[in-house]
């Protein structure tokens, strides 16, 4: 037998170093295009999920999530809890994952719509009675995407864009910047721009439209009777805009309209308006997020599983908290291993996925944790939150 020789010790830092360099060095130049040729379906399929995580030390929820990951889970989503246990468990997931999570939250009016950590900056409603508050709204996009790098957050479900055309049912309020719609699509632009320039995806909510809806889609499917030039010139105008701004992002909202599709089905599991409004006629060509599928605008008389199979064949790219994500994954990957769903269409989707965790440094800058520094990020945040504030309330 071949005698073993053992590295001097004083060589071992340096081997060590020269491992860490290769592991950057691979990561630095891995192409999506690679990633995928090297993916199984079942892990395809997995990318194009995103579940929630609550920051909380559960066993029981870590299991689930962790098993999750092992089979290609694409990203998660914040809820509410400190920033430290999100940041904790987002790192514990984040040395589990081959392929490094997205990590996203809904915060409209910041992480402190989450976060206990953070000053709450006004709802969108507030910003949206200051005229001519663009550099303001500018402004607290910069700060909050400060936040949300400064924890490790990727995507920012915001801005609204929603426009209170129903002054009666104010189920969006306050988070909406209000009835006009140049005012409206001025200020999602801002805060689109202020949070970009901080390296944070933006997307746009909720698609085709919620403003008039009289009924709150986490309860039951609102359904917009309104004709297709109504929509045209105004629910529509804002996504627009923002599509031709270079929005990441647009997020399809739970609620039928029937003016679009007269089958009645809600627009996050109907083709012809996500894939020939959205896709086709107004040219997005980002990615096309599912609401949570775990609401009951959307499970209320469908089965939960199949409606997550209705999104993906109706062109969503993202899957976002489904109810049942293991029995949903699942089903797609036994649809497409069985061909009637074509593997291309897959790899369109996940070909997305991984372009975006690229464009954010996923596979450039080793692995994302944040475990030192998250204190002092917090701080500095809170410094320069608190003089956007200041400016907010000098301009009321």
């Amino acid at each position: 037998m071949k005698k073993l020789t053992i590295p001097s010790l004083k060589l071992i830092p340096t081997l060590f170093a020269i491992m860490l360099s290769a592991v950057s060095c691979s990561e630095k130049s891995a192409k999506p295009e690679d990633i995928l040729q090297n993916m199984t379906i079942r892990e395809k399929v997995a990318q194009t999920f995103m579940v929630e995580i609550n920051g909380k030390d559960d066993p029981e929820e870590a299991a689930f999530v962790s098993g999750l990951v092992k089979e290609g889970l694409g990203g998660i989503i914040w809820m509410d809890a400190p920033v430290k246990g999100l940041v904790k468990e987002t790192n514990h997931l984040q040395r589990k994952a081959d392929i490094p999570l997205l990590v996203s939250v809904d915060a409209e009016w910041g992480l402190s719509m989450r976060c206990p950590e953070y000053p709450k900056f006004p709802k969108q409603l507030y910003l949206g009675q200051i005229p001519g508050a663009e550099d303001l709204v500018h402004d607290m996009g910069k700060a909050i995407g400060k936040e949300l790098r400064g924890a490790g957050v990727h995507i920012n479900f915001a801005p609204v864009v929603d426009i209170n055309s129903n002054p009666e049912a104010q189920i969006i309020g306050e988070r909406s910047f209000g009835s006009d719609e140049k005012t409206v699509t001025s200020y999602a632009e801002a805060y689109m721009k202020g949070m970009q320039e901080m390296g944070i995806i933006t997307c746009a909510k909720h698609f085709p439209g919620h403003g008039e809806a009289a009924v709150d889609s986490h309860l039951g499917l609102p359904v917009l009777t309104l004709s297709k030039e109504r929509l045209d010139s105004l629910e529509l105008s804002p996504y627009r805009r923002l599509i031709s701004e270079g929005v990441d992002m647009v997020m399809i909202g739970h609620l039928a309209v029937p003016s679009l599709d007269p089958s009645g089905v809600p627009a996050s599991i109907s083709k012809p308006i996500i894939t020939s409004l959205l896709k086709e006629e107004m040219g997005f060509d980002g990615i096309v997020i599912t609401d949570a599928l775990q609401m009951k605008g959307i499970t209320t008389d469908r089965d939960s599983v199949a409606v997550v199979l209705d999104a993906f064949l109706a062109g969503a790219d993202i899957l976002l908290m489904p109810e049942n994500a293991q029995a949903s994954i699942d089903l797609i990957t036994a649809e497409v291993e069985k061909g009637n769903i074509p593997e291309s269409i897959l790899n369109e989707k996940v070909m997305k996925i991984l372009s975006l965790k690229k464009k954010v440094g996923l596979f450039g800058k080793g692995r994302p944790y944040i475990t030192r520094g998250l204190q002092q990020a917090v701080t500095s945040s809170v410094d320069m939150d608190n003089e956007v504030l200041k400016s907010i309330e000098s301009r009321r």
